[in-house]
Parts: C-alpha cells; sequence; structure tokens
C-alpha cells in the first residue's frame, strides 16, 4: 500500500512539471506578453502569407500553407521595389527585384522608367568659343537633377561629340577630373551615353556632302567616352533601309571601316517626325524584338537581333497628342496592375524624351522637375522605378524572360493606323 501510495505522488509530481513546462516553452516561444508575429509581406518574416507557399518561402511555410491567389492577395506590399532606385545617377544603380515578389510570383512589377535627353545636331557645337557655354549648362543640368534619383541615358548627336574631342582644355577639365564632359558624367553621374540622330533620320548627302550616320555617330562617341551604349537613340519605323541596315550592322558613312552592330532601339518615330509631325511617332509600352520596319515594327521576332523599348505615351510639353503625360500613363498603368487588368508578368517601361531646350536652359528646368515630381508617389511607393535602357534590357532578359510585351491602352489608335 505504501508503494502504490508513492507511486501516485510521484506520477502527480512529474505531471505538474510537464505541464508547468509545456506553459514555459509556449511563453519562450511567443515572448512575454507579446503579440503573434506580424506580416511584413515578405519571405522571412514569420508568417505565410500572399504568394508565399512553402516552395517558394519554406522558412515561413509549410506544406499545404500560402498560395493564395493573386486576385485575392490585395495590394498590401506586393509591389517589389528596385535597390538601389535612390542612387539613381551616381553611378551605383543595381535594379535586381528584391525579395521573393519578382515578376512571375504573384507579384505587382512596378513599371521602368527612363530619362532621354536629346542633343541635337547643331553645328555651333563644334565651334569652340561657343562649346565651353554648352559644356557648363550641361554641368548645371546634371547637378540640378543629382538629387531626384532618375536614371539618364543622354543621346547625343555628332556635332557635339566633335566639341567634346576638340575644344575640351586642361583648364576646362580642372573640375571634371580630368575628363571630358561626356565621360565624366557618365562616370560621376551614372550617365549612360547612346548615339542619336534627330527624329532618327538617316541620309547619305547633304547640299552635296556625305554626312554622318548611326555608325559614325557611335564611332566618335567611343572615342570621346569608353563607357558609350549599344543603344539607338531613336530611330524610324516605317523606314526599311535604316531596320536593314541596324539589323544586320550599319558601316560608316565617314568612317566606312567602321560597323557598328547595336543592340537596342529606343523611341522610335515616322519618317515624318523630322518634318515636324510627331503624330505617328511610339506610344507603346513594353519590350521585344520587331520583326521589321512598317507595321510588323509591332510584331515580335524571337529571332530578332534588335530589342525595343517601348516609351509609353509621353505628352510632357504642351503636346497636341491624344496621349497621357509619363506620370499620368504610368499611375494609369500601375492602377490596372493592381486591379488586375493586366499581366502582371510582363514587362512595362516609360520614357521621358527631354528636349534640348530644356537640355540646356536653366530656366526651363522646372518643366522636367515638375514632371518628376508628379512621378515621385509612384518611385516612393515602389510602383515605378527608374531604369537606364541598359537595365531595362538586362531585367527584361533576366527577371522577365524575354518574354515579349507590346501594351497600347485600350482605344487608342496605333501609330501605323494613322494616315501619313
Amino acid at each position: 500500500m505504501k508503494n502504490k501510495t508513492l507511486s501516485l505522488l510521484l506520477a502527480l509530481i512529474l505531471a505538474t512539471f510537464i505541464a508547468l513546462n509545456l506553459g514555459c516553452s509556449s511563453n519562450a516561444l511567443q515572448g512575454e506578453g507579446e503579440s503573434p508575429p506580424q506580416s511584413e509581406n515578405r519571405c522571412g518574416d514569420g508568417v505565410c502569407d500572399g504568394p508565399e507557399n512553402a516552395q517558394k518561402c519554406p522558412e515561413d511555410c509549410q506544406e499545404g500553407e500560402g498560395a493564395v491567389p493573386a486576385d485575392q492577395a490585395g495590394d498590401g506590399g506586393i509591389s517589389p521595389t528596385v535597390e538601389g532606385a535612390d542612387q539613381a545617377g551616381d553611378g551605383g544603380i543595381s535594379p535586381t527585384l528584391e525579395g521573393g515578389d519578382q515578376a512571375g510570383d504573384g507579384g505587382i512589377p512596378p513599371i521602368y522608367v527612363t530619362l532621354a535627353g536629346h542633343i541635337e545636331d547643331v553645328p555651333v557645337y563644334t565651334n569652340c568659343d561657343a562649346y565651353p557655354d554648352f559644356r557648363e549648362k550641361l554641368l548645371t543640368f546634371a547637378e540640378t537633377f543629382s538629387g531626384t534619383g532618375a536614371a539618364i541615358n543622354l543621346q547625343i548627336e555628332y556635332e557635339f561629340f566633335v566639341g567634346a574631342a576638340e575644344c575640351e582644355t586642361e583648364a576646362m577639365q580642372a573640375g571634371t577630373n580630368g575628363q571630358n564632359v561626356i565621360d565624366y558624367l557618365a562616370t560621376q553621374y551614372g550617365y549612360e551615353i547612346d548615339a542619336h540622330q534627330e527624329g532618327g533620320w538617316e541620309e547619305e548627302t547633304r547640299n552635296g556632302q556625305t554626312v554622318d550616320n548611326y555608325a559614325d555617330i557611335r564611332y566618335l562617341g567611343e572615342r570621346v567616352t569608353s563607357t558609350i551604349s549599344e543603344n539607338v537613340g531613336g530611330m524610324v519605323w516605317d523606314d526599311p533601309g535604316q531596320f536593314i541596315r541596324l539589323s544586320r550592322g550599319e558601316p560608316g558613312q565617314l568612317y566606312p571601316d567602321y560597323v557598328w552592330h547595336p543592340q537596342t532601339l529606343t523611341l522610335a518615330v515616322s519618317h515624318q517626325h523630322h518634318q515636324g509631325n510627331f503624330s505617328r511617332d511610339d506610344f507603346a509600352s513594353g519590350v521585344w524584338k520587331p520583326s521589321g520596319h512598317g507595321e510588323s515594327f509591332w510584331e515580335h521576332d524571337p529571332q530578332g537581333t534588335l530589342i525595343y523599348i517601348g516609351p509609353g505615351e509621353h505628352a510632357n510639353w504642351s503636346d497636341s497628342r491624344p496621349w497621357q503625360s509619363t506620370p499620368e500613363f504610368v499611375e494609369t498603368v500601375a492602377a490596372q496592375l493592381r486591379a488586375g487588368e493586366l499581366d502582371p508578368n510582363k514587362m512595362y517601361t516609360a520614357s521621358i524624351a527631354i528636349p534640348q531646350s530644356i537640355l540646356f536652359y536653366p530656366e526651363e528646368h522646372q518643366k522636367l522637375l515638375d514632371v518628376l515630381e508628379q512621378l515621385a508617389p509612384l518611385i516612393e511607393s515602389g510602383q515605378a522605378v527608374y531604369v537606364t535602357y541598359s537595365q531595362a534590357v538586362e531585367i527584361w532578359q533576366t527577371e522577365y524572360d524575354s518574354q515579349p510585351n507590346i501594351f497600347f491602352r485600350e482605344g487608342m489608335t496605333r501609330p501605323y493606323e494613322i494616315a501619313p
């Protein structure tokens, strides 16, 4: 009887000990007086929600958890951001999507925005008495916009490259680390330097003299800065000869031994653009490989040699075309993505073309600052990010698996449908 009583007493003590330890363990896991983990809308926050599941985020999810359909996930925190977006323009941009909400993972992707500044074919840039003034104005522009976070492609005509090659002096370069102004903007401000033709127009002769083409501009540009890109800064979508030359490799006209094989096309216009008619300029958003000139420019060719980055609608400077401004267009696309009306697995792009009337004149800078201010809420929320054109191509290839996207807003007339 004594042994039986002792056994019951030991069992009671053991049960009490186990209960107390379970209670302590629970408190240790959760914390004294703490609430359960709160979702931070990212993998690793201790909560399995949104697009997370056991395969995509095993540290938060067990088998069978997560995988909430995209149309039920809401928009709390599923817009991916770009690392380094606040550093755009300082040469340290690394636009890779953070976290698990990459394109194709059920997240809402950002719209990729590029600023493209244009320096046209003005003969005065080759005048070494006039050149220093434009050089100084270009530096003023760079300093004014250095704090905006905008990524800038500076697209330059032949004449300004001539000025930078022939007119720079040691005294000028004393304030730019011993570099010419173009090289300085590329290395110190992160500008991407592209070859540019005004209106994308190329001709063999003018007034009986051979004139420069894209290959010549690219050739001279590389001698001014080794950082020059393989981007075509504007081209003519209804010029069959130009499309063939750029696709196969374009020989120079001034430097016939040089052949340029560009990789990326930007800012397509019709042949009427250089005559002042901008109504048939391209305004598609997205990235694809055009299959040819004319209407086939807006058809994807997986075997194509050239990649095109659509500018989206960009009526930013008192434009009479029935387009939205870049901020309006980006907001419209972002809203459609949030509403599930657009495919989130495709890449959407926008460009702000900056005329030299703004680039070189400080009194006009506020116009561009106003546009960027309108974009700021979208940039700050991660619904849009700034990238250069080369970065856009890299993102398209790595994050979107080179999936084509040719996007026009519903109801908009395509450029090729507009009568010449």
